[in-house]
């Protein structure tokens, strides 16, 4: 787990030295939630409680990475707490409209 986590970083890491010196000039925000429950697909991911999540964005140009967790409660006997997603990629728009998108996202 460790390494694939570690793996990913690299990766996201890497995509923004990519972007090279115009990363200066991209742009970052940020996102924070207070939610009474964290559902995916119907099925809790909180145990039912309270949860907080967030993550940050940097997008330039066609290029767009960004970090999102929550805390998570499963129930299960595991020590996992929370949920790290890790994404990145480019996405644009040919003259015609229509739009692409090619992205990863490790979570």
């Amino acid at each position: 787990m460790k390494q694939q986590l570690l793996r990913a970083g690299v990766a996201v890491v890497a995509m923004l030295a990519a972007a090279g010196t115009a990363a200066a000039e991209g742009e970052w925000s940020g996102n924070v939630a207070l939610s009474t429950d964290y559902v995916w697909r119907g099925v809790s991911q909180s145990n039912e409680d309270m949860a907080i999540s967030g993550g940050f964005d940097y997008a330039n140009g066609i290029f767009y990475a960004g970090t999102w967790a929550s805390n998570i409660d499963f129930e299960d006997g595991s020590d996992s707490n929370v949920e790290l997603d890790l994404y990145a990629g480019v996405a644009s728009e040919f003259a015609n409209g229509v739009s692409w998108d090619l992205g990863v996202i490790y979570y």
